[in-house]
């Protein structure tokens, strides 16, 4: 072996890719993991191949080692493309299948190189000593061309696709793009004027240098801009095109990603908020519960803006796992429900109220009875059935619709005979019932029932005509034990007594109508 100077770069490459190779074991797992470390063993069999292809004074074995070089140069631009197109969202392109096909066109090549170099690889082989040091010196001939600008087109591609990626992506990706283009264009470009004759002689190569200045790019990538963390240097189109808000946070809960309608949501630029607690840019606390050993999606409502701007959001929640299914942050997205929110309440009011006058409807009206007789004050809730008298006369004599118009009337002066805590509902037809809040006495109730027989015996306006209608009332006190329908049961022998007894009055339930029960229907 001889001594060169070009022994120096060689083990220096050696051992920067000694330490990356080791840092990047730890990372395998992640997307583009194992194409890195192939890209690492590539170059550190090439600068080996170098140090022999140097140090040896043999033909045999300086054509051998020129032989693995090229072998390692091969592997360096597949993997430098995998690696590349694993991180700018096209993994696809990196698959095994992928990968063999496109190494086996130069794969051949080298392999003719070492068992017949002949006049289509090589030729005019010799080796001449300059300055000291036995060089191997040759002409490539036209299949060894054509395998080197096969190698060479597989690294413009990556360097490609490395800008693309980089254009589409905010300032902490376009960071990333800077060490990659280095490691990815500069052996290359050595390489190039090495062979063209405008750099030092083909045995004493500076690729490897170059090599060791990729390697040391790739490095300064790892440790400051996240290269191979939880996001690579450009994210997939579906990311950046999806309607819905994605957030993505790191395993100390900060936001590391966010794509564009996540930005529009929070009104928040990723240059703004990276590197902030997920929980202070999302105002929810929910953040802050969940545990990395939950693994299952979860859902929460978030409501983000304030006054006619405020917006409602389905957040679901999810762990981000590596390959090696350990946890490395989380996933967050956004969905607006604003209007699937609205239409929900809307379809909840139409199913609780009734649609003619806005009140609570039987339905609702029972389920709120049946709270109120749930509670520790049940002996003191009162129900009122209001029955309107000579409503059927309007809608002969007037029309339906000014019989609505009435019906809306008379809601609205009911609401107005009773407390904001009281429950108005249209029972039925011309039918009214009330719910009072807890009251103290009996006495009270019937001072309600008085007041509504005066608010309704008044002339309503409708549509231009004065209408005089009135109406009858029976109420029920509560007592111990006292389900929904006794009340309900009660209430209506009450009003149907109120009707017995000439209309226009009301009437108290009291154990003597209980014969009433079996009597036919109440009076119109």
């Amino acid at each position: 072996m001889q001594l060169s100077f070009w022994f120096i770069p060689a083990a220096l490459f050696c051992v920067v890719n000694a330490a990356l190779f080791a840092y990047g074991w730890r990372l395998r797992n992640r997307p583009g993991g194992w194409p890195f470390l192939g890209f690492i063993v590539s170059g550190l069999v090439w600068a080996i191949s170098q140090i022999v292809l140097v140090g040896g004074v043999s033909l045999p074995v300086k054509v051998g080692a020129l032989g693995v070089r090229a072998i390692a140069g091969i592997a360096l631009s597949v993997m430098c493309f995998a690696f590349v197109a694993t991180l700018t969202g096209h993994a696809r392109w990196a698959t095994r299948r992928w990968l063999v096909a496109l190494a086996t066109f130069p794969l051949a090549m080298t392999l003719l190189l070492v068992v017949n170099p002949g006049q289509v690889v090589l030729s005019e082989i010799q080796v001449r000593v300059v300055d000291g040091v036995s060089e191997l010196q040759y002409q490539r001939g036209p299949a060894g061309l054509a395998g080197v600008l096969y190698c060479y087109g597989l690294f413009a591609v990556s360097a490609g696709m490395v800008l693309v990626a980089a254009a589409r992506s905010p300032e902490l990706y376009r960071r990333q793009a800077a060490p990659l283009l280095i490691g990815i264009v500069l052996p290359g470009l050595l390489h190039a004027l090495t062979i063209n004759g405008l750099l030092r002689s083909v045995t004493l190569d500076p690729t490897t240098p170059g090599i060791t200045v990729a390697s040391l790019a790739f490095l300064w990538a790892l440790l400051h801009d996240y290269l191979l963390d939880l996001t690579p240097i450009a994210r997939a189109a579906i990311f950046t095109s999806m309607s819905d808000g994605v957030v993505v946070l790191d395993q100390a809960r900060r936001i590391v990603d966010l794509n564009p309608a996540a930005e529009r949501i929070l009104g928040r630029s990723l240059r703004d908020v990276l590197g902030v607690a997920g929980s202070s840019v999302l105002t929810t606390n929910v953040l802050n519960t969940i545990r990395p050993e939950g693994r299952k999606i979860t859902r929460h409502d978030l409501t983000l803006g304030d006054g006619n701007e405020r917006r409602d959001y389905e957040m679901r929640f999810s762990p981000l796992l590596d390959a090696g299914e350990r946890h490395v942050g989380w996933l967050i997205v956004l969905r607006d429900v604003t209007d699937r929110k609205a239409l929900e309440r809307q379809l909840r009011y139409q199913a609780f109220h009734d649609a003619l006058t806005g009140l609570v409807n039987r339905r609702m009206f029972v389920d709120r009875l049946g709270q109120a007789l749930d509670s520790d004050q049940a002996e003191r809730q009162a129900v009122l059935f209001v029955d309107l008298d000579g409503f059927k006369q309007v809608n002969d004599t007037l029309g339906h619709h000014a019989g609505d118009e009435l019906l809306k009337a008379v809601a609205r002066r009911l609401v107005g005979c009773t407390r904001s805590e009281d429950v108005v509902a249209r029972y039925g037809g011309d039918e009214f019932a009330v719910l009072l809040a807890p009251v103290e006495r009996e006495s009270d109730v019937r001072r309600v029932a008085d007041r509504i027989l005066l608010a309704l015996s008044e002339a309503f306006s409708i549509d231009g005509d004065t209408v005089h209608i009135g109406c009858s009332v029976g109420y029920v006190f509560g007592f111990a034990g006292a389900r929904p329908d006794d009340l309900l049961r009660r209430a209506d022998l009450a009003l149907y007594a109120a009707k017995a007894a000439g209309k226009g009055c009301a009437v108290a339930y009291s154990a003597n109508l209980e014969p009433l029960a079996t009597s036919s229907a109440k009076p119109a």
